[in-house]
């Protein structure tokens, strides 16, 4: 078994025979989570793959060689989505009553926080997706342009008969196949966070999840020129003091009228958008970085003089303490 580290992502290779060796590597993974083996069989657990650097999504493939039982524990959750698809073989998601297959032709979603048990062949070969919640959400409330306070719970079954699925599974497959060779994409600056960012909001268009029909209303206009361009001065000025009443008023509108704009078309206020913005940024450097040592220059670069309101700020924005996102990643990498 070896971990191999590169700037944009790291590559990720475990084997083992024995049920705690696995269970742990792949809590780095995914998160927490009960295994248990079927009596009398011998475990050969194998895990190919790479975690990209931007946003810590792990790709990879991953095969039991027995018959297993995975057990999410809601009092435990698991701090990424888990996506999968088999390659050969099958599993059984048992989640709420419900009895969820999953076979080449269909994949299937775990969410991290409901309590629910997989089932896996020991003849199963399948890929594997790990989304960061945090990630997840960030993604969301960046399409529905307002704060996400309830988590994203997502249809379990994903079908392969539906183009887009299809699409996203191939995109996957040729992401984890690339990554394996020297000079593969990842290897460009620039890139990496803007693959992952696709791949999230992808599978947040197509797969039904509890905000699909609020994504849909979403799809249509485009914003106001006047609401663009003020969108667009916050982002790019972030790390700035901004004067945000001077920049409203720099729009050619009344305040109020400008204001009212921007709550309609973005759901925010442009103070609150840009605290959000800077929040969501500010998170992003704190999962690249992994070390609690950096958490109070990243809050400052972002704007955020007083630590101790940052900190409660990123507590209400993500359900964490940053300490705790970063303690979290840096067991990851």
């Amino acid at each position: 078994m070896n971990e191999q580290n590169s700037v944009l992502h790291h590559r990720l290779c475990g084997a083992f025979t024995d049920v705690s060796g696995a269970q742990d590597w792949m809590r780095r993974v995914c998160g927490p989570h009960d295994l248990m083996v079927q009596p009398g069989r011998s475990l050969r657990f194998v895990h190919a793959g790479d975690r990209l650097g931007a946003l810590s999504t792990a790709i990879g493939c991953i095969e039991y060689g027995a018959d297993v039982r995975i057990g999410i524990n809601d009092s435990r959750p698991l701090d990424s989505y888990s996506i999968s698809l088999p390659l050969m073989g099958d599993q059984e998601l048992r989640l709420g009553g419900a009895v969820f297959g999953s076979d080449p032709e269909h994949g299937l979603i775990i969410d991290p926080s409901a309590y629910q048990e997989l089932s896996i062949s020991g003849d199963c070969r399948k890929l594997l997706v790990a989304i960061d919640r945090g990630a997840m959400r960030t993604a969301l409330e960046q399409m529905l342009g307002r704060p996400v306070h309830s988590a994203i719970t997502f249809e379990p079954s994903m079908a392969l008969d539906q183009g887009a699925a299809l699409t996203w599974w191939r995109w996957v497959r040729l992401l984890w196949e690339d990554m394996g060779h020297n000079g593969n994409l990842m290897h460009y600056n620039g890139l990496a966070q803007g693959v992952e960012t696709s791949l999230i909001r992808g599978l947040l268009s197509f797969q039904p999840h509890n905000y699909s029909a609020e994504l849909a209303r979403q799809g249509s206009p485009e914003l106001p020129r006047h609401v663009e361009n003020l969108k667009s001065t916050l982002m790019a000025r972030a790390r700035e003091e901004v004067d945000v009443d001077a920049l409203v008023s720099a729009q050619g509108l009344s305040p109020r009228r400008m204001v009212a704009d921007f709550r309609t078309h973005l759901g925010l206020t442009p103070m609150q958008f840009l605290r959000q913005h800077r929040l969501q940024q500010a998170r992003l450097d704190i999962v690249r970085n992994a070390s609690t040592r950096y958490i109070s220059e990243i809050a400052l670069a972002w704007g955020f003089s007083h630590l101790g309101r940052f900190a409660e700020a990123y507590r209400e924005a993500f359900g964490e303490s940053p300490s705790a996102t970063a303690e979290r990643h840096r067991a990851k990498s």
